[in-house]
C-alpha cells in the first residue's frame, strides 16, 4: 500500500507539471511572434529592394536640400564665401 501511494504522489504531481505546461504555453506567444516577424523582416526581394530605393531616394533629397541651402547661403553672402571657400 506504500508503493501505491507514493505511485500516486509521483503521477499526481506528474499531472500537476502537465497541466501547468499547458497553461504557461502561451504567455510568452507575443514576445515569440514579434522576434519572429523581426528576423523576417526583410524576408523577400520585393522588401528588400523597397528599402534600397526609400534610402536612395532619401539620400538624393538630403543631398539637393543640402546643394540648395548651400547655394543660397553662399550667394546671399559674399563675406561667408571669402571666409568660408567651400561654399
Amino acid at each position: 500500500c506504500v508503493e501505491f501511494q507514493q505511485r500516486l504522489v509521483k503521477l499526481r504531481a506528474a499531472q500537476q507539471e502537465k497541466e501547468y505546461q499547458e497553461m504557461t504555453q502561451d504567455v510568452t506567444r507575443l514576445e515569440r511572434e514579434t522576434r519572429l516577424k523581426e528576423q523576417d523582416a526583410f524576408a523577400t526581394f520585393k522588401d528588400q529592394i523597397g528599402f534600397g530605393l526609400h534610402v536612395v531616394v532619401i539620400m538624393y533629397t538630403c543631398y539637393l536640400l543640402g546643394e540648395y541651402a548651400g547655394q543660397s547661403f553662399s550667394s546671399s553672402s559674399s563675406a561667408a564665401s571669402d571666409h568660408m571657400p567651400f561654399l
